[in-house]
């Protein structure tokens, strides 16, 4: 079911009879009201929106709508008069899915209302050769849907770059850079591009597609023992190494871009504002590109940085594997986490003091505010991590199954030294 709100009769009735024309069943509403209220009371798949209104325009039914439906629940395409005019971006920005041009262009609005209906949901739908089956995440820079290559029949996840981001072509270039940077690199612990294109004005990133949980959903509120989170931050090594190699600064690592396989391979994944490491400029463009300031390094929050950032993010996910807990604050604000982050590293072993001292150091200079006084080389990050592994690390680390054999044997010797005294003392 289509609703069609707008408040000249001669367009609506227009539009309606069209879409009718066209295998679709219709609704109308000729104000703001009328419309909320057929939205309450009828199940609606999409809403074709006038955005100049008496009474509740265009942008108010938006936000109401939006309150209460995700723009891939209910997609609205917005009608307007002035091609990406400063009404369009507003009604992008509240929400809306899409705009048409008056005159409308049929040709233009169907393919754009096929478009959005197949991705309302994400099943039995394609986008290209992929056939989508279910909505498995979403970002700042797309919706993810586990998908089939109808040409091979491989399960993958395909990435969606929405509609309201293309009609600004930076968007459109950051998303294809993404897929373009992605290619590089070859690993067992980063997650494979298999494809990159577009489907009219629809563009998509086919990845590989990883059975498991990502680290925020499987840390949640208990620490991971700390073999395992060393285990893990390892093959994140390995990962971003590899990244180094090729060229790609990642510069968004935190736990929920590290996924998990269910044989326990991680895989770093999103490159969503990756950059190339040898382009010239600032870090940052035109405002976007930092990452999650909790997990960012405060020269790259600077926009400055380079693959050490990579590494401080690093820390900051091992401390979160190792704690449960975020390395500052989430509550405070911006000014104060970028304080914080230059003073020195928070201590995992203030919240759990069953963590090893070597591992403690291990994290607190991933997280040195001070790049110069990081790990320099990836190499060296593993030796230290397998020698926290061993328990050779400094400090308090964990006993090698050896040592505690020879631990054991020994308590057995005083215990039947002690035996002995005891009965012939």
């Amino acid at each position: 079911m289509v609703l069609v709100v707008d408040d000249d009769a001669a367009i609506r009735t227009l539009v309606a009879r069209r879409l009718e024309h066209a295998g679709y069943r219709t609704m109308v509403a000729d104000n703001g009201d009328k419309a909320l209220a057929t939205l309450k009371q009828e199940i609606v798949d999409l809403v074709v929106l006038d955005v100049m209104m008496p009474g509740l325009d265009g942008y108010q039914v938006l936000e109401q709508v939006r309150a209460r439906h995700t723009s891939t629940s209910l997609p609205v395409i917005m009608l307007t008069a002035r091609d990406k005019g400063d009404d369009v971006v507003r009604a992008l920005r509240l929400g809306a899915n899409d705009y048409a041009i008056k005159p409308v262009d049929f040709a233009v609005l169907l393919k754009r209302m096929q478009v959005h209906l197949a991705l309302r949901g994400g099943r039995s739908h394609s986008v290209g050769a992929y056939r989508l089956s279910k909505r498995i995440g979403a970002g700042g820079m797309g919706v993810v849907y586990a998908a089939v290559d109808t040409r091979t029949d491989r399960h993958v996840a395909l990435k969606v770059l929405p509609r309201s981001l293309t009609i600004d072509e930076s968007y459109v270039r950051r998303f294809m850079r993404e897929a373009a940077l992605a290619e590089r690199v070859d690993h067992p612990n980063v997650v494979r591009l298999l494809d990159a294109g577009h489907d009219g004005e629809t563009y998509y990133i086919a990845m590989e597609l990883v059975e498991g949980k990502n680290l925020g959903e499987l840390v949640v509120s208990t620490p991971l023992p700390v073999r395992k989170a060393l285990a893990i931050a390892l093959q994140m090594v390995a990962g971003l190494s590899s990244l180094k190699a090729a060229g790609v600064l990642h510069r968004d690592i935190k736990p929920e871009n590290v996924i998990v396989s269910q044989t326990g391979v991680a895989k770093i994944t999103d490159f969503g504002i990756a950059r190339d490491a040898v382009a010239a400029g600032r870090m940052t463009e035109s405002g976007v590109g930092v990452g999650s300031v909790m997990y960012a390094s405060p020269e790259q929050i600077q926009g400055r940085g380079d693959y050490r950032s990579d590494l401080y993010s690093l820390g900051c996910t091992l401390f979160f594997m190792l704690t449960a807990k975020d390395p500052f604050p989430t509550d405070q604000p911006v000014a104060t986490v970028f304080e914080r982050k230059g003073q020195r590293p928070p201590k995992v072993r203030a919240l759990l003091r069953t963590i090893p001292v070597a591992v403690e150091q291990l994290v607190a200079r991933l997280m040195e505010p001070d790049p110069d006084r990081r790990f320099q080389r990836y190499e060296d990050i593993a030796a230290e991590i397998r020698a926290c592994e061993g328990g050779k690390g400094k400090g308090h680390g964990m006993p090698s199954a050896a040592h505690l054999v020879a631990i054991g044997a020994t308590v057995g010797a005083l215990s039947l030294l002690l035996w002995l005294l005891f009965r012939y003392g």
